[in-house]
């Protein structure tokens, strides 16, 4: 019933002879504009024998001379006919089947030209199906007077027009294809005047209305038959009041012989009889009741009734405007869900959710659908439409217990056809569309109950929902379709965008987040234009760190790969704004290791995409492609939280998987890239992260890989700053100060660590039973003796003391050596393993102590000479660290306070009080408790009665000690230099000769000394100059000083004072610098023009301080060759043949091998002279005397100083002098060098090809780095000139002094 397309009134013509209606004369036929006939006309079949005989006519206006136009159907074919003359005229047939029994609207179009061509245009339903050129124009003076629809003049049963005819419209002038078309919209009951626009408003567009209701329409209306304006057999002529009448007399016309003028009542008015459509929605409340079945018992509901009753409302909807206006006005779709979602409560209360996949089945969704299609075609049922989608296709309550097919069917047409319409886009509202789906994602379509950690009562539980699976797919299209939603504009909106940072920001469980967050990732990459703003506007960046705290990985990993596409698309500004005013990197590292002992693979690779923002559109779970030279540290502050997560945590392969990866990549993007390397340098305090991946004393090849590494890292970086930042030489001083703490800290560490298992060993040992072997907290280091004098021997402990974590490492207590009643079995073992050790540590140091004991009473002296002291803190340092890697020696007695000098090292007193109180040298800070006397701390008295424990002194406090040269600083200093070699090599390479102020120069086009001078090299220059001015002091002083070697080289005998290592370098490993300081100064500071005073001014030294520290470091060179001829001469068999062969001195060992290369050291002195001794018979070499007149002549233009540079120079030259004629007149005795121990070879220095370790002494003397005065050299050269002169030769050396001067 409601699928009834046709008018509910219209003409019946029943196609008998006569039947017809008949119209009146017309007197003058409107031709000169045109004229168009248009009626909606419906075909009966035709049931006569001869078809080809039957001609039913649709109209006929003839005069009386048969002259007139006509249309007639041929079977299903339209001709139309003009007859100019009778008998003679023109005829078209259309080229258009018209089906019987189906409504069509016709409009026959005749357009006149009076100079041109005439045309006939045809338009069925709207639409130009034929055209034809026209050159017949009927034009006479006699009046029309044989006018009929439906038949002819002569009333021939053939020609009787058999079907139905809607109203009848004439024209006088030719309507345009537009208003046709609008006209067919209008549909076959359209029965009006195209006077008022309302009559119309819900079926016609806008511009269509235009068309219609602009005034024109109506005017041309000269002839117009409703079938509703009847009286009887009399049809009344309805054109508008006003317009020229073409009738001879009264317009209207006589239907006959069986025409009727039909009245309908379909079921759209039949329903607003009883109340409108409004009075089937309580049908929709009954759905759930049983059906009486054909027994008259109630059955089980029938599955097909929801599905007929929704199909009969759409089809009403779709064939009846009053309808759609009520369905409208009443918010029928809001009722229809109301009443379905109780239909459904109703039956899972009732635990028969049979009857819900009864209710929402297949028909049904393809009723919505259709309806959807219909409206959204509709002009006018945009608002109908929105209605549809938010009560019923978005509505989850009535789909969630639907079949899981049913909704798949639903969300895959809501991502595909429903969004890529563009009228259905315009029409929906997007914002409610997001917040309704965010909505149902997070209340009905949850993976996991919210109900639990976030604290959200889920809907939809009472029945049965699809599987975990399944939701999961149904997740995947809504999510699609809200994608497309919002990919099909301008971008995201603020709101849309606040509903889904809210969903994220509100659940926690990792299930229900995962697509919706890869939904944002996507957003953010593919739409950055309105993401970033909106991002930013809301503080999503909150957001992200929210789920950064996550226990899964991938939630995490997504979090940054969000964090990282805000910070790629945002502007530099935003960046800061949103990051820097609360510091929000350095959060990362903690929000990152909440819930992960170790960094992973994957989340490395996200945080490399984050540092260099190039973002993958995967998550990379293997090792990333290596970066090129266009990566560029866009968020350098992802390089400390990198470093801060692997110190962070737990060691494991994967661990050290990734410590390399970083470095490598780190390795990479500082090498191709200056930017990169600046970056870094310009970070606060860059080395201590960097500092903190280092292993101080690497107890494995891998371990010393990843020191490498880093090595090599600091020198690309301190290379570049020396090379191309001004005050480049402070990053080098502050790297060495922060290497310096990092150690000292490590190295205390480590102290702590042994100190407190010495004190637990004795607190075991002590207690009674295994109840009192209970641990008590302990705030204090134990200062208590060793243990019983005569142990029992035990065997070597096979115990692996680990490192304690960097955050643990003051005051920490070791909770594995706790003992309670439930104490693991491996727990006890490695009590016993320490004390076992601790009590073999005890058994050395006794043998130890008699054999010093033994040796004071052979003939030594009460005090402990020089050589002894250093034995015996180096024997200590050694027992103490027989467990550790070698370079631990030298700390242990200083970590803690300040070391004492070295003539008041303990003997074996102190020695026992090592792991106590540091050999008495803990400071004021360290106050002693109550307990017994001395003599119970140093071991007296504890023998076989009770063991006595003094209260252990509190624990002093962590203080960095002074500077030593441990052996990070020599690598890196090693390092350092052979970079700046390289620089110096390769600009004497591009010269043809080294054309500088030494020896046997060359004439060039391009020397040396343009390459220093050059403007491009000047910050390289001052900073070099300046690293050298900050060393030469230190390094002389750690030769042995200039006036121990002066006095061994002015000697008689060429006697050398025992030199010991002085700042934690031996005298080798001092010299082998020097050597290659004073190389780079031949370069850097002779043959340079920097203006020194602006140094000095820049480092806060005196005038002159430059040129002194010069001067020094020239003649210590000097000293050190002369000190190196003297015993090549000595060594020579013909130069004293009666001499007796005089053993080596290891002080002259190591002087000379600092300066020879090695197979081992040939490295580092690439860019020094392979030998500096020329003719061993000078007494000066042809270098020294180079170097004196360069720094006499370097800035002559300051006359004090240069003056004073003169006298100095003069003063150490004659020293040299007349030592050198003193040995010619009185040739000395063979030296004899007091030896009280071996001073090993020279420890190989880290360089970019040695992998070897040195092992340091642990007393140093520490250089205050003030500059000298002057007049110390002056007195330096005079006192050592009076104190070489012997009684004997005084006379001589005058006499020689005078005629010399």
């Amino acid at each position: 019933m409601p699928q009834r397309h046709g008018p509910d009134e219209f003409f019946s013509f029943p196609g008998k002879k006569g039947s017809a209606v008949s119209l009146p004369p017309i007197k003058l036929f409107p031709y000169q504009n045109g004229w168009t006939f248009s009626t909606w006309i419906r075909l009966d079949p035709v049931t006569g024998a001869n078809i080809e005989r039957e001609k039913p006519y649709l109209y006929c206006f003839h005069t009386a001379k048969e002259v007139g136009y006509s249309a007639h159907f041929v079977g299903s074919t339209l001709v139309v006919t003009v007859m100019k003359i009778k008998g003679k005229g023109f005829q078209h047939c259309v080229n258009f089947e018209f089906q019987p029994r189906k409504w069509h609207l016709v409009t026959i179009v005749h357009t006149y030209n009076r100079w041109s061509k005439s045309f006939i245009d045809v338009y069925v339903d709207g639409q130009k199906v034929s055209n034809v050129e026209m050159s017949w124009l009927v034009n006479t003076p006699d009046p029309f007077n044989k006018c009929f629809l439906g038949s002819t003049p002569d009333h021939h049963e053939e020609n009787a027009f058999c079907g139905q005819m809607s109203t009848i419209y004439m024209f006088n002038e030719a309507l345009t294809p537009n208003v046709i078309s609008a006209m067919f919209k209008l549909g076959p009951a359209y029965k009006s005047q195209f006077k008022f626009e309302n009559e119309c408003h819900t079926l016609v567009s806008e511009s269509e209305r235009r068309f219609l209701y602009d005034g024109k329409l109506t005017n041309s209306v000269v002839c117009m038959y409703n079938p509703i304006a009847c009286d009887s057999q009399l049809c009344l002529e309805s054109s508008p009041k006003g317009n020229m009448s073409i009738f001879v007399h009264t317009p209207h016309a006589l239907m006959v012989n069986g025409v009727k003028a039909i009245v309908t009542y379909s079921i759209h008015s039949t329903l607003h009889s009883i109340g409108g459509i409004q009075s089937i929605f309580p049908l929709f409340g009954q759905l759930d009741m049983g059906q009486e079945s054909s027994l008259g018992a109630a059955d089980r509901m029938d599955p097909t009734v929801c599905s007929a009753l929704m199909g009969l409302t759409c089809d009403l909807l779709e064939n009846s405007l009053t309808i759609q206006q009520q369905f409208l006005q009443n918010k029928g779709f809001l009722v229809i869900s109301y009443l379905l979602e109780r239909t459904l409560v109703r039956s899972s209360t009732n635990k028969h959710m049979d009857s819900v996949l009864h209710v929402m089945t297949d028909d049904l969704l393809l009723a919505f659908l259709k309806l959807t299609k219909y409206l959204v075609n509709l002009p006018t049922g945009g608002v109908l439409l929105k209605h549809l989608f938010d009560h019923i296709l978005f509505n989850p309550a009535l789909w969630i217990y639907a079949p899981v097919e049913v909704q798949e069917q639903l969300y895959k047409y809501l991502a595909s056809e429903f969004i890529q319409d563009a009228n259905i886009y315009n029409n929906i509202r997007r914002v409610s569309a997001v917040l309704q789906t965010m909505h149902t994602l997070k209340y009905y379509y949850w993976v996991v109950n919210p109900k639990d950690r976030s604290g959200i009562i889920p809907k939809g539980t009472e029945g049965k929902r699809p599987s975990k699976d399944e939701i999961i797919q149904l997740r995947i299209h809504m999510l699609n379709y809200l994608k497309q939603l919002i990919f099909k504009g301008q971008g995201i909106l603020e709101d849309e965008l606040q509903s889904i940072l809210n969903y994220l920001t509100t659940l926690h469980e990792d299930e229900n987040l995962h697509d919706v967050l890869h939904l944002m990732v996507r957003l953010m990459a593919e739409h950055p234009s309105s993401m970033v703003p909106a991002f930013d506007l809301k503080h999503g960046i909150r957001t992200v760190f929210k789920l950064l705290a996550s226990a899964n990985e991938m939630i995490r990993v997504k979090s940054l790969k969000l964090f990282g596409y805000f910070l790629m698309r945002s502007t530099h500004k935003r960046k800061t704004d949103s990051l820097n005013q609360h510091n929000l990197f350095s959060l990362l590292a903690e929000r990152l290791s909440l819930h992960s002992s170790s960094v992973s693979l994957t989340t490395y690779n996200v945080l490399f995409e984050l540092l260099v923002e190039r973002m993958a559109n995967v998550v990379v779970t293997g090792i990333h492609p290596e970066p090129d030279s266009t990566f560029k540290l866009e968020n350098p502050a992802i390089l400390k939280v990198v470093a801060t997560l692997i110190r962070q945590s737990q060691p494991s392969e994967q661990l050290l998987q990734v410590k390399k990866l970083f470095l490598s990549d780190l390795t990479i993007l500082c090498s191709h890239n200056k930017d990169n390397r600046r970056v870094i340098l310009q970070m606060s305090v860059w080395q201590d992260w960097l500092f903190s991946l280092v292993h101080m004393y690497p107890r494995n090849q891998e371990e010393h890989r990843i020191t490498e590494m880093v090595m090599t890292l600091f020198r690309i970086l301190l290379h570049h700053a020396i090379k191309l930042e001004y005050g480049g030489w402070r990053v080098w001083i502050d790297t060495l100060a922060i290497l310096h703490s990092k150690i000292s800290y490590e190295d205390f560490r480590r102290h702590m660590t042994k100190v407190y298992q010495h004190y637990q060993q004795q607190q075991l040992d002590a207690s009674a039973s295994r109840e009192d072997q209970a641990y008590h907290p302990v705030n204090t280091v134990s200062a208590a003796s060793h243990a019983a004098s005569q142990p029992e021997p035990v065997q070597d402990s096979t115990v692996t003391i680990t490192e304690l974590p960097h955050s643990q490492s003051e005051g920490t207590t070791d909770e594995s050596l706790t003992a309670d009643d439930d104490v693991p079995v491996e727990v006890v073992d490695f009590v016993n393993e320490v004390i076992d050790n601790a009590v073999r540590k005890v058994e050395d140091s006794d043998t130890e102590a008699n054999h010093m004991n033994h040796m004071n009473h052979n003939g030594q002296l009460d005090g402990v000479s020089k050589d002894e002291t250093v034995k015996s803190k180096s024997e200590i340092s050694d027992d103490e660290h027989d467990e550790a890697p070698p370079s631990v020696n030298h700390t242990e007695a200083q970590s803690t306070v300040h070391p004492a000098p070295v003539n008041s090292v303990p003997t074996h007193q102190g020695r026992q009080n090592v792991h106590g109180q540091a050999s008495g040298t803990l400071g004021p800070d360290v106050q002693q408790g109550p307990g017994p006397t001395p003599q119970a701390q140093s071991g007296h008295g504890m023998g076989t009665g009770n063991k006595t424990f003094s209260s252990p002194p509190r624990a002093a406090p962590f203080r960095i000690p002074e500077f030593y040269w441990s052996h990070l600083h020599q690598k890196l200093l090693s390092d350092l230099m052979f970079v700046i070699e390289q620089d110096i090599q390769v600009w004497k390479s591009s010269c043809n000769g080294y054309a500088g102020f030494v020896a046997n120069p060359t004439q060039t086009t391009k020397t040396i000394i343009d390459y220093v001078n050059a403007t491009d090299n000047q910050i390289f220059v001052v900073n070099t100059i300046h690293m050298i001015s900050q060393l030469s002091d230190m390094l002389i002083m750690a030769c042995g000083g200039l006036l121990p070697l002066l006095a061994a080289a002015t000697s008689a005998n060429g006697n050398i004072e025992v030199m010991e290592p002085n700042y934690g370098l031996s005298v080798e490993q001092a010299v082998s610098f020097l050597d290659r300081i004073i190389g780079m100064a031949d370069i850097l500071v002779f043959a340079s023009s920097i203006h020194f005073p602006e140094l000095e001014q820049e480092k806060n030294m005196s005038a002159g301080g430059m040129l002194r520290q010069s001067l020094r470091l020239v003649c210590t060179t000097a000293v050190r060759n002369c000190l190196e001829c003297r015993h090549r001469m000595a060594s020579q068999p013909s130069s004293r043949p009666s001499s007796p062969s005089t053993p080596e001195s290891p002080v002259m060992q190591a002087l000379i091998g600092g300066v020879q290369p090695s197979t081992k050291n040939i490295v580092e002195h690439l860019g020094s002279q392979m030998n500096p001794i020329r003719d061993p018979e000078k007494l000066l070499q042809d270098m020294d005397i180079n170097r004196l007149k360069a720094c006499l002549y370097r800035d002559v233009e300051e006359t004090k100083h240069a003056q004073f540079l003169a006298l100095a120079t003069v003063y150490f030259s004659s020293v040299l002098m007349v030592s050198k004629y003193r040995d010619i007149l009185e040739p000395p005795s063979p030296a004899v060098t007091p030896i009280k121990r071996p001073v090993p070879r020279r420890s190989v220095i880290h360089s970019p090809t040695s992998q070897s370790r040195d092992n340091f002494p642990a007393n140093t003397q520490v250089y205050n780095g003030h500059d000298e005065d002057g007049d110390e050299a002056t007195a330096t050269a005079t006192a050592t000139a009076t104190a070489t002169a012997t009684p004997d030769t005084t006379a001589t050396k005058r006499r020689v002094n005078r005629q010399m001067l």
